[in-house]
């Protein structure tokens, strides 16, 4: 039964914060109305009221991955709990996980079971794993939600990469580019120009243009970096606001190539939580509220969002996700397979597998495209400039020529 917590005022004006045991909503008003209290907010309790943070803090993902691995081969072994993290410690590197670690061995040495004790570490266990870890000691298959917790890190650490690789790399080509671009018009071309003055005539037009723009990121070279940072800090806060984050993942969703990149790491990423936590002995319904939450981008938690409503009242989950328009048809048809014959976990497993591998074959296609695009890119700015700067040069050896 659920436990709902809720504000309100007593008859006399006294302020009350509690919490109830009660099966809905609605049953928590009619209690709150028999006590005289006249509720100002209801919420109802559970893992998911709180922001989901994915294996933070200093601590990596991938050693989180091993120790769990770790863990799930001492635990199949019938190693006790307390002696398994005591072993865990002594191995541990990481200073933050190890100190974690000594505080779960505390938790579980005072009676805590392990979910309970990992769930103090917000910061390094998120709601996925303790949800699973607690299905696992509830079900007494410890050792198989921890494996399947260990695969399922090893292939989000992949995917994540994969996706962040393939974003970054263009980004970071074209900062670079940028930088040199800069760097020649701020500081080389200013001594090609002393030289071409000291030598008289009349410059080129290509050398007039190249010329004027140094000399605006040379006389603005302050003016050009502040703006810079500064338009990069207001860009990093307007996408913490709520709209601001929610206008740029739709952007982001929309762009071309990397808008199906994005599209196709999302839907392997739900689709790889979504089968673990049901092949865990999750239900349906809190199993597609951590989905949402793993998803980072707002336009598609907001239809998980929806869709979990419709399941709620119902509705089976091929429906409300084809209604949505956010995964790509075949997934709804898999999945619609899936719910018919029984098989949704497995079929869901097997539709991860296949946009893992769509999303690294975009990723290495995309690095292929890049790579000649950007070298053409740089390679032309750089001999318009110094084409344009030497043919001053060439004219002033051909004036010469002809004079003599």
């Amino acid at each position: 039964m659920p436990i709902y917590k809720y504000e309100g005022t007593k008859r006399n004006g006294e302020a009350i914060k509690a919490t109830v045991n009660l099966p809905s909503e609605n049953e928590v008003r009619i209690f709150l109305r028999q006590q005289g209290i006249r509720p100002s907010k209801i919420e109802q309790e559970s893992m998911f009221n709180k922001e989901m943070k994915f294996l933070g803090s200093g601590v990596k993902d991938t050693d989180v991955a091993i120790m769990t691995r770790q863990l799930a081969v001492m635990v199949s072994s019938g190693v006790p709990l307390l002696q398994a993290f005591d072993i865990l410690q002594q191995g541990e590197k990481n200073v933050r996980l190890k100190k974690a670690l000594l505080e779960i061995q505390e938790a579980i040495s005072a009676g805590s079971p392990l979910w309970e004790a990992m769930s103090k570490q917000k910061d390094i266990f998120n709601h996925l794993y303790v949800y699973l870890v607690r299905a696992g000691e509830m079900g007494g298959a410890l050792d198989l939600i921890l494996n399947r917790l260990a695969k399922y890190l090893d292939d989000n650490v992949r995917l994540v990469r994969m996706v962040k690789g393939a974003m970054v790399y263009p980004a970071a080509v074209l900062v670079v580019g940028f930088g040199v671009t800069f760097g020649l018009l701020a500081f080389v071309v200013p001594q090609f120009e002393a030289m071409i003055a000291a030598s008289g005539g009349e410059l080129p037009y290509l050398t007039k243009i190249v010329i004027n723009i140094s000399h605006f990121c040379s006389g603005y070279f302050h003016i050009i970096i502040g703006s810079i940072v500064g338009g990069y800090i207001l860009f990093s806060k307007s996408i913490k606001t709520p709209d601001g984050k929610r206008a740029w993942d739709r952007f982001m969703l929309s762009m071309p190539l990397f808008g199906d990149l994005l599209v196709k790491g999302a839907t392997a990423r739900f689709a790889r939580t979504l089968g673990t936590m049901l092949t865990s002995g999750v239900n349906l319904i809190d199993a597609i509220e951590i989905c949402k939450m793993t998803m980072d981008n707002t336009v598609i938690e907001d239809a998980l969002a929806k869709v979990k409503e419709e399941i709620s009242a119902g509705k089976t989950i091929a429906l409300p996700l084809a209604q949505a328009k956010i995964f790509p048809g075949m997934v709804i048809q898999m999945i619609n397979v899936g719910e018919n014959t029984g098989t949704l976990d497995q079929m869901l497993i097997k539709v991860a597998d296949f946009y893992e591998a769509e999303v690294e074959a975009i990723v290495s296609g995309l690095s292929k495209l890049i790579e000649p695009v950007v070298l053409v890119l740089l390679g032309g700015i750089v001999a318009f400039i110094l084409i344009a700067m030497y043919l001053p040069v060439f004219n002033i050896a051909g004036t010469q020529q002809g004079d003599q």
